[in-house]
């Protein structure tokens, strides 16, 4: 039956009727009920298409190599109170073309944050081990290989993203540093020495609270989210801690940023328009005009990942009146408003940190 609800005088929502079908799970099968959803927006805006309609929570999604794979984790438990996830992850495959579900399988039991490598060979995630977040590391498609990355026993490693050459993990962590640093801080490491500690570089030198790490186009810059300003903005940083500067240099509230692979912008997530949280992308020179993408969302949009061709961004959303009770759903945003307007840089902005120090 067709869906009339109306989410704003310029939206509206086209339901396509479900397809469902058994699909295979390690250790059983379950039955799902799957749907494609696709927001009709004004001309020359973006489009979002709904790719999950399972009734479980999900969130973290990636792009695999190929087109129209991706691995996203998923909650069999429906949090409330704007919780991201309750109880046990589960990483899940879905193959899609066009508008059609061909296949959804569970892949891994246990796990949350799937990170895919840019050459599709590897997937890093995280675990928790009953006290602290883990780092693993899989061979796509070899899910009972896994191997744990750079873990210390009582300490937290988190949100792991890839180089662009596929070579190294960004991560944050609140393992003791070397550099008499205290909180969380931003490290990388080569996947070729996973079982080194040692063999981590610490990024970031400013604040105690850095993290959600993404590398830029030439693998020599990361950006996060650090406390060096506010606790809220994104910043960047070249690999030896020097060369700081702000990208987002507002108070409002920011998170999870992943850099594009042609390296222009960064999408992130902002509740500087509803307070919850919106996909947004900005010049990543910093300092620029914030664009929204998932406008006509009521509910709280997170944890976005771009498409290897810099055009397309998986996030994870919901549609609830605020305030909301997800159950949260994958999304893609395409025809992303590049050209929408010219993005200023404000040169004033890049490198200043609140109290006037700036790091050299």
């Amino acid at each position: 039956m067709e869906d009339q609800t109306s989410i704003s005088t310029v939206h509206r929502w086209c339901r396509r009727p479900p397809a469902r079908a058994r699909h295979t799970v390690p250790g059983g099968s379950v039955l799902l009920g799957l749907l494609l959803l696709v927001i009709a927006l004004p001309a020359e805006a973006t489009r979002l298409t709904r790719l999950t309609y399972t009734n479980r929570d999900e969130n973290w999604s990636s792009w695999e190599a190929a087109a129209g794979f991706v691995l996203f984790s998923s909650g069999e438990t429906i949090c409330g109170g704007g919780q991201w996830f309750c109880g046990p992850q589960n990483v899940w495959e879905l193959r899609f073309e066009g508008d059609q579900i061909l296949a959804l399988n569970m892949v891994l039991r246990g796990a949350y944050h799937p990170r895919v490598s840019p050459d599709g060979q590897w997937m890093a995630c995280m675990r928790h081990n009953g006290s602290d977040w883990d780092i693993w590391l899989y061979p796509v498609g070899r899910w009972t290989e896994g191997t744990r990355f750079q873990s210390l026993e009582g300490y937290q490693e988190r949100f792991p993203n890839w180089s662009n050459d596929s070579q190294r993990l960004a991560f944050d962590s609140d393992r003791p540093s070397a550099l008499g640093t205290v909180g969380y801080q931003v490290y990388w490491a080569p996947i070729a020495q996973a079982a080194d500690p040692a063999a981590a570089r610490q990024v970031t030198r400013l604040g105690g609270n850095n993290k959600h790490p993404t590398w830029n186009a030439t693998d020599d810059e990361i950006a996060y989210v650090g406390d060096a300003q506010d606790g809220r903005s994104i910043s960047a940083v070249r690999l030896d801690g020097t060369g700081y500067r702000l990208v987002t240099p507002d108070a409002s509230q920011n998170r999870h940023p992943d850099w594009s692979p042609d390296g222009r912008w960064i999408a992130f997530v902002t509740d500087r328009w509803d307070g919850i949280g919106d996909v947004a992308i900005v010049d990543a020179r910093g300092g620029g005009e914030v664009i929204r993408i998932s406008e006509g969302m009521q509910g709280h949009d997170d944890f976005p990942e771009w498409s290897r061709d810099s055009r397309r961004i998986l996030f994870c959303g919901t549609i609830n009146e605020v305030p909301y009770t997800p159950n949260k759903e994958i999304y893609v945003a395409e025809d992303l408003p590049f050209d929408q307007a010219v993005v200023p840089v404000r040169r004033e902005s890049v490198g200043a940190i609140k109290g006037g120090f700036s790091p050299r």
